[in-house]
């Protein structure tokens, strides 16, 4: 039987299953790189973290058997909807077993939380700042785990973007590192990736941003 809870934050027990639950999921993933338990942990301390002074969110776990499945964080971020006029909800920290049921359970309940607030949309993975990572990897799967953010807008359009990289290989080169990532999250960035071609970088992971209206469940 599946069921899908809400977890008490007050709650160091839930709070624990909440955080765990990937340790087990990825145990055996030889490219899965665990996350500080630490961070997460804050990001369920409503007396800590700085997101809830304006914010709000919830932890989901989905339990089939008496066994956690699943699990998935639903925010809203009250400062970024202010700020660009939308009403958006965001989903995070989602991890499943290949457990389509639940999966879809939870993703419904997101959707219902989001909808119970009165917004209209829900993009992600976004976390609960611009350092957490934006997107859910879909191709490279086949490299290690990982997600940094880096960006300079001031740049685009301008040329910026190769001289910026151009530096960072000579760097690369001067230190004599054998190997070196630089991420884009981005899937549309097209002028950025071009940028990096041209400096001899190599696309090898692609992660990608999911958005669905839930006003009338279209996708």
């Amino acid at each position: 039987m599946l069921s899908v809870e809400k977890i008490d934050t007050r709650s160091k027990a839930q709070v624990h299953r909440f955080i765990h639950l990937p340790l087990r999921l990825y145990a055996n993933h030889p490219q899965w790189a665990p996350p500080i338990l630490s961070d997460i942990a804050l990001m369920l301390n409503w007396q800590k973290h700085p997101f809830y002074e304006h914010s709000d969110a919830d932890f989901f776990i989905a339990t089939r058997d008496g066994r956690d499945v699943g699990r998935v964080a639903a925010l809203e971020n009250r400062r970024f909807n202010e700020y660009h006029t939308t009403k958006q909800a965001q989903f995070y920290l989602f991890d499943c077993e290949d457990d389509p049921e639940a999966a879809a359970a939870l993703f419904e309940q997101v959707f219902e939380w989001a909808r119970a607030r009165g917004l209209n949309r829900v993009v992600g993975p976004k976390g609960f700042g611009p350092l957490d990572g934006y997107g859910l990897l879909v191709e490279g799967f086949e490299h290690r785990q990982m997600m940094t953010m880096m960006n300079y807008p001031q740049f685009q359009g301008h040329g910026g973007n190769a001289l910026l990289y151009s530096e960072m290989e000579k760097t690369i080169r001067e230190f004599k590192f054998e190997h070196a990532d630089l991420t884009q999250v981005a899937e549309s960035a097209m002028q950025m990736r071009r940028d990096l071609e041209n400096v001899g970088g190599k696309a090898y992971k692609n992660h990608r941003v999911y958005r669905r209206d839930v006003r009338s469940h279209k996708a």
